[in-house]
């Protein structure tokens, strides 16, 4: 036998009819030209059989040596093995491999960190290794779950504040021209990014579980429907006849603006909304005391975002309180959502030649119709809305308009993840 075509040659003698022999030692992905003959008694040899045959080639192998985490990262060591080829690089998923991260390197072992993962959640990871020459290792796994985060949304959002409006954020300290006193850090301007996923655990969420930030009051924090509440979420037990509208006392019958008296509020926001939220994410939300006295009409009519403030929630209020987990937002956080500028614009009056610019450069005007807990307390029937070009409008309890529930998360709540964009919002860890 020959493995070279003939130049050298190994003998086998034997007396059989058949025979076989192994070349071991050879190259992987390498043709050799075998040769063979044989030879009797005599000394003579039959002719030469030829054939090229080429050894398999031996692809790479990966391993995963080890894996550290944190609340928000998962570091990967991995190592490998080249096969004919030499090792050109690495390759990680963190989703079971249905997306790839790629890292060139010639080294035998290698490493790499996710980041900005979501806290207390498992991830598929996957390794694997190509080499030179496009040829794939196998897929190695392993699963691993991230740790529980340290940091609450609440922190996150007072990190994000270096000065007045950094990252949209405004800190109303009794120094704030205009500002609320109340050493809240609010959200203003046209689309900060102060989105929520809430309710949804989806790795997009969902457009009914997308909320946005108030603010932060004390160690809690505050969270209104990005858009507004539809049937779906709350029932339809106020709705009116137009599709995912709802009356504010809950029918159209009622006629009162007490608060407590609101099957909006008792039976929909605090009954059925609940409900459909589930246990698990109804815990994550605190209950509050909503002040609902509201405040006269023709004062509060006038009212910049200062006596706005005053009159719902400082030092004229009218003392009537609700506690409840959800209500709905208050017209001076409608106010301080714009930026400063027009924290003294008297109602973004219709009549208001800058009203539109105010509108413009807040982030809660929504271009729709929606209710504020704030009644009219000089008219039975009376409360507030805002209208859907942006200025405070009056209006009947027994009107019908969109909802945005809004509610404040329990103290310490977790953050999971997110940088708080609409496509990427902020998650609470679970």
């Amino acid at each position: 036998y020959s493995k070279d075509g003939g130049s050298n040659w190994t003998t086998q003698t034997s007396t059989s009819t058949t025979n076989s022999y192994t070349f071991s030692g050879l190259t992987s992905n390498t043709s050799y030209s075998i040769r063979v003959k044989v030879v009797d008694n005599n000394n003579r040899e039959s002719s030469v059989y030829s054939v090229s045959v080429t050894t398999d080639y031996v692809n790479p192998t990966a391993s995963i040596t080890s894996t550290s985490q944190t609340s928000n990262s998962i570091t990967v060591n991995a190592s490998a093995t080249k096969g004919s080829s030499n090792i050109a690089k690495y390759m990680y998923s963190k989703d079971g491999g249905s997306t790839w991260t790629t890292s060139t390197t010639t080294a035998t072992t290698n490493s790499y960190t996710f980041n900005n993962l979501f806290s207390k959640t498992n991830y598929s990871i996957r390794v694997k290794v190509v080499d030179s020459s496009g040829k794939e290792s196998t897929v190695v796994s392993k699963s691993v779950t991230t740790s529980a985060s340290t940091t609450t949304l609440a922190a996150k959002v007072k990190s994000l504040y270096t000065s007045q409006g950094s990252n949209g954020i405004y800190y109303h300290t009794s120094s704030l021209a205009n500002g609320a006193g109340d050493n809240s850090y609010r959200y203003a301007g046209a689309n900060p990014n102060n989105y929520v996923c809430f309710g949804s655990t989806a790795s997009t969420c969902p457009s009914a579980n997308l909320y946005r930030i108030i603010g932060v009051f004390g160690d809690q924090v505050k969270l209104i429907h990005a858009t507004y509440a539809t049937t779906a979420e709350i029932g339809t037990e106020a709705q009116s006849t137009t599709a995912n509208t709802f009356y504010w006392s809950g029918s159209s019958s009622s006629k009162d603006n007490t608060w407590s008296k609101s099957t909006l509020n008792t039976r929909s926001l605090n009954g059925t909304f609940l409900t459909n939220l589930g246990t698990t994410w109804t815990n994550k939300i605190a209950t509050t005391t909503w002040n609902v006295g509201g405040g006269p009409y023709i004062e509060m009519r006038s009212l910049n975002a200062k006596t706005a403030y005053d009159y719902e929630v400082g030092a004229n209020k009218i003392s009537a309180t609700y506690n409840a987990k959800i209500g709905l937002p208050y017209l001076n956080e409608y106010y301080y959502a714009s930026t400063p500028t027009y924290w003294t614009y008297p109602g973004y009056d219709e009549n208001e030649k800058d009203y539109r610019e105010a509108t413009a450069s807040n982030w809660m005007s929504i271009k729709k119709n929606y209710w504020s807990i704030s009644r009219i307390s000089s008219i039975s029937d009376g409360v507030f809305r805002v209208y859907y070009t942006g200025y405070i409008a009056r209006s009947n309890v027994f009107g019908y308009f969109e909802i945005r529930p809004t509610f404040n998360l329990v103290s310490g709540a977790k953050l999971s993840g997110g940088s708080g964009t609409q496509s990427d919002p902020y998650r609470i860890e679970l």
